[in-house]
């Protein structure tokens, strides 16, 4: 296909002729395959094979086809819906008593099977064996788009379905995967494999992926900063309760959040206003970031949908001769040599000017060739005539003078468009320009492109290297560790209460009652020592029996010692029964956040999957040394520091680092060992700033220009967000006092009787460890009411109106569920207005994003000068002096007319001998000037025909880009 057919209509702004260049392809290759020759292609013409390949992949081409795809497509449903049958608990599980006895068992399974592969081994090889492609393009396959046999992944699906029944027949089910076997699910893509939607969606999804990944680091940025925040503003004190532990848990519920799903497995704590504040910031994030993806998907499916209806009704109009056209009607408006030149495309214009000209030019010297010629014979001609002769030199005068103006216009026309390649040898950049051009363009060197990827790679790991820290399953847990050794420290320093001989043995040695615990012991004084912590019998000792565990149990002892079992003198023998330290319900609320036995860290059941240890000492250290040296850098080639460093990017990544000078400085100077994992409810300062390391985000966000659109969309549409975000607040405010006087139940005070439909809550289980007259509110049920107050009501509209519905809360009462379900159609009509706004707006702000930035770089390659070798260039400078037409004009104006002149003063018949040799020479001499200017001409043809090639790149390269946006 000619690459002028892509984009001949192109100058037109407006939408039909955008759609018409998008629809170009189309029509250009089935044109030239012959379909707009008024000659109708039938299936008829075809061969033996090529008839049995169009009857098995269109289903349109007959009846017969019709029924057989139909037939294909029945078998992959009833190959899928009998592999679902196989997981209900049937015969086949041999369960004494199945849930559904009536279903097949393993033979009759097997032997589905094997019908089913039977059915489409056959299919496969058959096509395999007629697939035009492997041999030679053929038309039908071209127009129907459809790739090489081994390029289409539909027939490795079926590859893959049919290969588990052979690798179970060859080696034994028992030895065979189980994602193998369920590789026959890949027979459903049989359903879709010859509708053309499917195609279409293909198409939509490919157009859908640049800007999508836009998107996702949007929402890769919410996940990370909202991450940090619900870690912090809610950490997970108790291990048996779901809860924040770690970022990856944090960033779990904020996707879960966002997109709306809300299992409620993680929720925020009751009671934390702050932690539920931020959640109902994630859920307005989420419905910013879901309006991109569907708007993206939804607009570029619709287009997908529209091109192949409108390409379809053209194909059928050149089917059947309502458009009758050739490749020449394709091919480029400025190639033929028109004068419609506003249909046009601009680049091509200026582009093919030279050509246009250097044509006109070629054309003229022949002429003047001929002239010359013609003079000679006539000079020489036994009938001579003098009038001839006159119009011969008129004609040959014209010609030399149009030769001469047209070599001036395309002479200066294309010195403006060319420039030769230099050859001076430039001064080598200083340092401090050699970096800046390093750390700024990539793609600049060999090592800016190495230096780039290092950078990427330590940014990317740092932000994964912190997540993993703050992951339990990475870190050893148990009393005996470190870890645990640290919560009792803080425990016994910091509860009140603490007094030997008290409910708090495990802060004091077992042989010492009076003596407290001595901790950061090292390993020979935790032997010797008994007032250390971890020496045998105190508490976090490694002996496995007879010692203080959390694993205790002070009502057994003390039933043990009612009974007379055991005497106070052998306390020491059964000290793993006593409980080392007061549970949550004896704590005052302050000391519940410090209370060892339900910490992570002193759990002995803890399960590690993977300890790094040293290895995040080596990585922080790489990470840290590649910062410095990035920062270093980036001063050293700063042009104005006061911008540089009123970016917040940098600051928050400075202050990530700084946790790391503050652990190494205790390791030198104090010897004490940093310990680089991060603990649930880790929530001081330097904690604090080591999260911020994913702050990083940002830094990549910065350096990829498209994402502006995304705050370019967002700072759009904000001032029109703020009616329905008030509208929003309005009502939630409303429902949520409604709920409240309709949920909040009857008012009772701990340790105050109270009897609520007919139950006792005056102790209520769930308030246990509560100071006596604490106030709580108890539904119509007799149960703990979830809206306790305001906020709680207002959390559940808010949740409810998003869609979310984490469960944590429910309406009790008939008036309050009506309310409930008019906050669920409030929510689906206000959800509307945000996913309609931010969704158009950034879709918009995109296109026009990769609209402009296509015309911007074509706009910068058509304003440089095209680069030739040094030798062309001389070659057209030479060509440019156009000393050859000035030549041969000088020989016609001066010599050859004036000649004529005197003739035709003498009045002779006939010519004599010297001014026939003069004129015949004068001939000759304008004939070796004609051959040597034609000769140039050749020549440079070589730069007018690259500067075409360079237009039509040009030209190709900006059309298609507009046609990915349009």
């Amino acid at each position: 296909m000619p690459v002028h057919a892509s984009i001949s209509p192109t100058s037109s702004s407006t939408e039909a002729a955008l759609d018409e260049l998008i629809n170009s392809t189309f029509y250009a290759e089935s044109i030239i395959r012959g379909t707009g020759t008024g000659t109708t292609k039938h299936t008829a013409t075809l061969r033996h094979f090529e008839k049995v390949f169009v009857f098995m992949v269109d289903p349109n081409s007959s009846r017969a086809a019709s029924l057989y795809s139909f037939f294909i497509a029945c078998a992959a449903f009833c190959s899928c819906f009998i592999l679902f049958l196989q997981t209900l608990d049937g015969p086949n599980h041999h369960s004494t008593f199945p849930e559904y006895p009536e279903l097949p068992d393993d033979t009759g399974y097997y032997d589905s099977d094997l019908v089913f592969t039977i059915i489409f081994t056959p299919e496969l090889l058959i096509r395999l064996l007629i697939w035009p492609s492997l041999w030679r393009e053929h038309e039908y396959l071209t127009e129907r788009r459809l790739k090489p046999f081994l390029r289409d992944f539909f027939n490795w699906f079926d590859v893959a379905a049919i290969v588990p029944f052979y690798s179970d027949l060859v080696f034994g089910k028992e030895k065979s995967f189980v994602v193998m076997r369920l590789c026959r699910l890949l027979r459903i893509f049989k359903l879709a494999r010859n509708h053309s939607g499917t195609y279409i969606l293909l198409r939509a999804i490919r157009a859908s992926l640049a800007p999508i990944s836009v998107a996702l680091i949007f929402f890769t940025e919410i996940v990370f900063v909202f991450s940090v925040v619900m870690y912090m503003a809610d950490p997970a004190y108790d291990r048996n309760k779901a809860g924040f532990s770690d970022l990856l848990t944090s960033g779990y519920f904020v996707v879960v959040t966002v997109a709306t799903i809300g299992y409620g497995d993680i929720t925020p704590t009751k009671g934390n206003v702050i932690s539920r504040c931020f959640a109902v910031m994630i859920i307005m994030s989420g419905t910013l970031f879901l309006s991109m993806p569907l708007a993206i998907i939804g607009t570029e499916f619709d287009r997908a949908w529209k091109q192949h209806a409108e390409s379809v009704k053209k194909f059928q109009q050149l089917q059947v001769g309502a458009h009758v056209a050739t490749p020449v009607n394709i091919d480029l408006a400025a190639a033929t040599g028109d004068d419609r030149a506003h249909q046009k495309h601009e680049i091509l214009v200026k582009y093919n000017a030279p050509n246009k000209l250097y044509l006109r030019l070629a054309a003229l010297t022949g002429e003047a060739s001929l002239m010359a010629q013609a003079l000679a014979n006539e000079t020489m001609g036994f009938d001579f005539d003098l009038s001839r002769l006159r119009e011969i030199v008129d004609d040959l005068k014209q010609t030399t003078e149009l030769c001469f103006l047209k070599c001036e216009e395309l002479a200066v026309m294309v010195r403006e468009m060319i420039v030769a390649e230099s050859e001076e040898v430039s001064e080598p950049p200083t340092w401090k320009q050699w970096a800046h051009i390093t750390l700024s363009d990539p793609e600049s060197s060999k090592l800016a492109r190495a230096i780039s990827r290092w950078l990427k790679f330590c940014v990317i790991s740092s932000m994964v290297v912190v997540v993993f820290q703050t992951m339990p399953d990475l870190q050893s847990y148990g009393e005996h560790t470190h870890l645990c050794e640290r919560k009792v420290q803080r425990y016994c320093e910091k509860a009140q209460g603490i007094f030997p001989g008290g409910d708090d043995p495990g802060c004091f040695s077992v042989d010492k009652p009076n003596i407290m615990l001595r901790f950061q012991c090292s390993d020979a004084e935790k032997l010797s020592d008994p007032s250390c912590y971890g020496f045998p019998g105190n508490f976090g000792s490694s002996t496995e029996d007879d010692r203080l565990s959390c694993d205790g149990n002070n009502t057994l002892l003390s039933h043990l010692y009612a009974d007379g079992n055991i005497s106070s003198s052998s306390y020491r023998d059964h000290i793993n029964l006593v409980l080392p330290f007061r549970p949550d319900k004896n704590l005052i609320p302050a000391d519940r956040r410090i209370s060892v036995c339900k910490k992570w860290e002193c759990d002995n059941l803890h399960v590690t999957f993977f300890e790094f240890g040293g290895g995040y000492v080596a990585v922080e250290y790489l990470f840290t040394l590649t910062y410095l040296f990035e920062l270093a850098a980036a001063l050293y080639v700063c042009e104005d520091y006061r911008a540089y460093f009123k970016n917040p990017v940098v600051i928050m990544e400075m202050f990530s680092f700084f946790p790391f000078f503050v652990f190494e400085g205790r390791r030198f100077f104090s010897g004490v060992t940093p310990i680089y994992v991060i603990t649930p409810a880790s929530q001081d300062f330097l904690t604090f700033l080591r999260l911020l390391r994913l702050s990083r985000i940002f830094k990549i966000q910065q350096r990829i220009p498209v994402t502006k659109v995304l705050w370019e969309s967002i700072s759009k549409t904000s001032t029109r967000l703020t009616i329905p975000y008030f509208m929003l607040m309005v009502v939630s405010t409303i429902l949520s006092f409604i709920m409240f006087e309709l949920e909040k139940g009857d008012e009772c005070f701990y340790g105050q009787e109270c009897i609520v439909s007919g139950r006792n809550m005056t102790y209520p289980a769930e308030m246990e460890g509560a100071l006596p007259g604490k106030r709580f509110l108890v539904n119509f049920k007799g149960e703990i009411s979830s809206f306790d107050d305001f906020f709680s009501a207002f959390w559940f509209v808010i949740v409810t109106l998003a869609t979310v519905g984490y469960g944590d809360m429910e309406p009790v009462t008939s008036s309050g569920k009506l309310v409930a379900v008019a906050a669920m159609i409030f929510g689906a009509c206000y959800t509307a207005m945000p996913l309609t706004l931010v969704g158009s707006q950034f879709n918009k702000s995109y296109r026009e994003h990769k609209r402009r930035e296509a015309l911007l770089r074509t706009k910068h390659e058509v304003g440089k000068p095209y680069v030739v070798q040094r030798s062309e260039n001389q070659r057209w400078e030479n060509f440019s002096r156009n000393e050859s037409f000035a030549q041969m004009l000088e020989i016609v104006r001066d010599r050859l007319e004036p000649l004529l002149d005197s003739i035709e003063k003498s009045e002779a018949d006939i010519l004599d001998d010297v001014n026939q040799t003069e004129i015949f020479n004068l001939a000759n001499e304008i004939k070796e000037i004609v051959f040597f200017e034609r000769l140039q001409v050749m020549q440079v043809s070589v730069i007018v025909n690259r500067l075409r090639n360079e237009g039509i790149r040009l030209a190709e390269q900006q059309v298609t880009a507009l046609q990915s946006v349009t």
